[in-house]
């Protein structure tokens, strides 16, 4: 079957080895055998490894049976074409968190015998850019107060009995669009990074006012190193201010853009479907749909420090207070120093805010 496909190239076994390159990884690219379709041969055409007068010559359908048998023989491990990477490298301890963005499991690493997180989303037409923009802009930042990102995969995957891990709840407190329903046999991207089981949110109410301003000079750090490298989180809240041994790690990019260079950063606008952070955390432009930038951000923080600084009592006390500071309504005994850096930082206009770098000079004088 081999001398019957001539490459463009002037050894045969270098001819075969390309050959059984371009189809293996096709198999394994969709994890099945039979997805395998004659159009492969049609496919090395159009990218010039193969004549098209061979082809003229072949019966495709006979020589694909033929294929798919020499494949066979010379993989060493027929498993990688059935089994999940995920799934062959990682022990699942149990799931850590699930939204309308996907699952995040806390996973152990059989070689190494480490716990990661790993995060799990859905990848369909719709939602690519999205997917593929976490990925990218993880991939940019290096920083002890940013989650640690070690790399990332995509699985072809049918939903049974063994991967039921894949399953997911839309998230209340996110206006990110729910991906429940595109649960069918498609494409997942796993991100395997840093493990953090604890976050902002369940600890605020128990640190005292130095810690607090010390966890809030950690965000504006991983702040300042994600600015820097032209990127906007867009969705900065304290359930996505992880802790990791004390230390401050600002996770979860699912909705973060970049900002190309071009010498003049053009404004965002946030009139894309499903690419809205949490109501309550949102600046005012975001929510209006106008032009904004990395100073949306920096309202974020605000609010994040304003809460930090109050213990609530509940979710409706919290929400209540934060809309009452969004309209200039503040109780009289929360400290004035405070309250004036927070002002600065949720200014309406946010061409008035202050960038990252300054409000790391700012914080240590106050």
């Amino acid at each position: 079957m081999e001398s019957e496909i001539v490459l463009k190239s002037q050894k045969k076994e270098t001819n075969k080895e390309l050959l059984m390159i371009f189809l293996m990884k096709d198999f394994i690219k969709n994890h099945s055998l039979e997805k395998l379709s004659p159009e492969i041969f049609d496919t090395l055409v159009k990218n010039d490894y193969i004549d098209q007068k061979n082809l003229d010559f072949i019966d495709k359908d006979s020589n694909l049976t033929n294929i798919k048998n020499l494949i066979l023989q010379n993989i060493p491990n027929k498993d990688m074409l059935t089994t999940s990477r995920f799934l062959r490298d990682f022990n699942i301890e149990n799931k850590i968190g699930y939204g309308g963005f996907g699952t995040v499991l806390k996973v152990n690493n059989k070689l190494d015998k480490k716990n990661y997180a790993v995060k799990i989303i859905n990848m369909n037409h719709e939602n690519t850019d999205i997917v593929l923009r976490e990925v990218e802009n993880l991939s940019l930042l290096n920083h002890p107060n940013i989650i640690r990102y070690f790399g990332s995969w995509v699985e072809n995957i049918e939903i049974n009995e063994q991967n039921n891990y894949l399953e997911y709840e839309p998230d209340e407190f996110s206006e990110s669009e729910s991906l429940a329903d595109n649960l069918t046999p498609t494409n997942y991207v796993f991100l395997q990074m840093e493990l953090a089981e604890n976050s902002l949110k369940n600890l605020k109410n128990n640190l005292s006012y130095v810690e607090k301003l010390d966890i809030f000079k950690q965000i504006v750090r991983g702040i300042n190193e994600i600015h820097k490298n032209n990127i906007i989180h867009r969705d900065l809240k304290p359930s996505n201010i992880l802790i990791v041994d004390g230390i401050v790690k600002i996770g979860d990019f699912g909705l973060s853009r970049y900002l190309e260079q071009n010498g003049n950063n053009k404004p965002l606008r946030s009139n894309l479907t499903g690419e809205l952070g949490s109501y309550l955390y949102s600046s005012p432009e975001q929510l209006r749909g106008d032009e904004y930038d990395h100073r949306a951000d920096i309202y974020s923080l605000g609010i994040i420090l304003f809460e930090l600084l109050n213990n609530f009592d509940t979710e409706m006390e919290k929400n209540i207070k934060i809309m009452n500071l969004k309209k200039g309504i503040i109780d009289e005994d929360f400290e004035e120093k405070y309250l004036k850096f927070i002002k600065i930082l949720i200014n309406e206009d946010y061409k008035k805010r202050p960038n990252s770098q300054k409000i790391l000079e700012m914080v240590e004088s106050i």
